[in-house]
């Protein structure tokens, strides 16, 4: 849930090269999309469903239009139930922000052994 955009997210990552099993699982939620949203209400213990659900998808940069071409094939034409959000992969954290645990646990046994 984003409590600031007030929206709640279906989260899901793949790093396939076709995205089958990522398609998959899109076309069962649009298929049954009434089922998915009563799901998170009971779920949830949200009383009632005023927020969007959106799925939040996760893709490796150069599978974006891929995504894109098989969300349109989803639903046969017809508009999806849903309207996806799609981050490249290289846009969160870990390949924005290299991070090295190794080189900060140094840092810090270092800073550690000096003040001794």
């Amino acid at each position: 849930m984003n409590f600031r955009s007030k929206e709640i997210f279906l989260c899901e990552i793949s790093y396939a090269v076709h995205l089958a099993d990522l398609i998959k699982r899109l076309k069962g939620w649009h298929d049954n999309w009434d089922g998915v949203t009563l799901a998170l209400v009971r779920d949830s213990f949200i009383s009632e469903m005023s927020w969007p659900v959106r799925p939040w998808l996760f893709v490796p940069k150069e599978r974006v239009p891929l995504l894109e071409e098989r969300l349109g094939e989803i639903a046969n034409g017809q508009a999806l139930k849903f309207v996806p959000k799609i981050t490249p992969l290289e846009d969160v954290q870990p390949w924005r922000y290299p991070y090295n645990r190794e080189t900060d646990c140094e840092t810090n046994q270092n800073s550690t052994e000096s003040q001794s």
